[in-house]
């Protein structure tokens, strides 16, 4: 097992936390895409089932793709970690695969609605 003082965030993460809090460089996605990576590398190192609070509970695949309900209900949707460009579509196909009812996937509705109701099934 490695010594924990070993485990640090990244150079590059903590770079792109300092670009983000200092000038606003980059969106929250991209943040949260990189503590994402953090942990799963963090997971390997330690050799155990270390994650985020709530992280299990709060992503869902599907095919390629992984849903990740952030903190307030926001939705990231990413492919080989990397935030996909139409996230709702992706969350109308998943939510249909799993039978959510047609009145939840509106396409007129944003992609926080429809990711709210798609987590709200799975918990069902």
């Amino acid at each position: 097992m490695s010594n924990i003082s070993e485990l640090r965030l990244k150079k590059t993460t903590v770079d792109s936390l300092k670009e983000y809090v200092n000038d606003f460089g980059m969106t929250v996605d991209d943040v949260i895409l990189n503590l994402i990576k953090e942990n799963n590398s963090l997971k390997s190192r330690l050799g155990q089932g270390f994650s985020l609070q709530g992280a299990d509970k709060d992503t869902h695949s599907f095919g390629d793709y992984v849903i990740h309900k952030l903190p307030k209900g926001k939705i990231l949707v990413t492919k080989g970690g990397l935030k996909v460009s139409n996230m709702k579509k992706v969350l109308i196909e998943a939510g249909s695969a799993l039978g959510m009812d047609d009145k939840e996937l509106n396409p007129d509705f944003t992609t926080y609605e429809i990711g709210r109701f798609l987590f709200k099934h799975l918990r069902g």
